[in-house]
């Protein structure tokens, strides 16, 4: 019976996903706050004990209910982040095959934008995981993925080391004649250096990346 519940809910992850993308914006929101049937207590107490419990596949309906009504009277008991330990459980933890892992894709990304609006206090997190997202579970244009690591990093200049060392190696992987990678990576190194000395690891970075002795000065 487990199994089953969990199939199904991949099933609707699939389709909720497919219905984001070939929907717009406005009528998706709209067709979700017309569930005017939700007791919004009701859903967010089931939701929050599901999570608890770890029980994701029960948990799932309930948070998303909670996410397209009114996700703003809960925001302190952090509903998007317990959205997204369901999603990255779904993606990481479980026989999902590659179209639902790529549906949980979209669905995080589209998690991520929504919780960035309402959730402000957090959105650099959003940003950067979504960046993590789009670069690890997505086929994307390596520039793209840049821009939005870009953007988290802008966003909160302490973002943690783990995220900008990925920005520096897709820096790296991506250098060439027709873009300035290549000094960005040794600029972010260097400023990563500079916070860290004493971090072996940012100065063989930057032994790695520099193509003479006169780019180390």
């Amino acid at each position: 019976m487990k199994t089953l519940r969990f199939t199904m809910s991949l099933a609707l992850l699939t389709i909720f996903s497919v219905s984001f993308l070939n929907a717009s914006k406005k009528n998706l929101e709209t067709d979700f706050a017309q569930a005017d049937s939700i007791n919004p207590k009701v859903e967010f107490s089931l939701f929050y004990e599901y999570h608890k419990n770890k029980d994701y596949t029960s948990a799932a309906p309930h948070g998303w209910n909670i996410i397209h009504t009114n996700p703003e009277q809960f925001i302190k008991y952090k509903p998007f982040r317990k959205m997204e330990d369901i999603l990255w459980y779904m993606h990481d933890s479980t026989n999902a095959d590659d179209n639902q892992k790529a549906a949980i894709a979209d669905t995080t990304i589209f998690l991520y934008n929504r919780a960035m609006k309402t959730n402000e206090d957090l959105s650099s997190y959003f940003q950067v995981k979504k960046a993590f997202v789009m670069e690890n579970w997505k086929d994307l244009p390596a520039a793209e993925v840049i821009a939005e690591y870009e953007k988290a990093i802008s966003m909160d200049p302490s973002t943690s080391t783990f995220y900008k060392d990925r920005l520096g190696q897709l820096y790296a992987k991506n250098a060439a004649d027709d873009n300035d990678f290549l000094e960005k990576a040794l600029e972010l190194y260097s400023q990563m250096s500079e916070a860290e000395p004493d971090n072996a690891l940012w100065i063989s970075r930057i032994e790695a990346l520099a193509q003479n002795p006169e780019e180390l000065m």
